[in-house]
């Protein structure tokens, strides 16, 4: 699945309590290394990422601090499993 990160979220605004917690709870996967295809650093955050497929959602993923870097624009090709609609996390 294609996804880009969404800059911008680390600010308080965006904070979601125990946000690792949530989503392995919301059925995200609890790997130990990044989702990115073909990445194998160790995950280093709980990302809120966006289909690049055009829609509108928000998602989370497990990423390494390279690929949730601000300054990481490309799109991503993540495991379709790791891939959790932020909705789901917040409830």
């Amino acid at each position: 699945m294609k996804v880009k990160n969404i800059n911008g979220t680390s600010s308080s605004r965006y904070t979601v309590p125990d946000l690792k917690k949530k989503y392995v709870e919301a059925g995200g996967t609890n790997a130990r290394t990044c989702q990115v295809n073909g990445c194998s650093k160790p995950n280093s955050a709980t990302a809120h990422v966006q289909k690049v497929s055009g829609s509108d959602k928000w998602f989370c993923t497990q990423l390494c601090a390279e690929h949730n870097h601000h300054s990481h624009t490309k799109p991503m090709n993540v495991n379709k499993s790791s891939v959790i609609e932020l909705s789901k996390i917040r409830k």
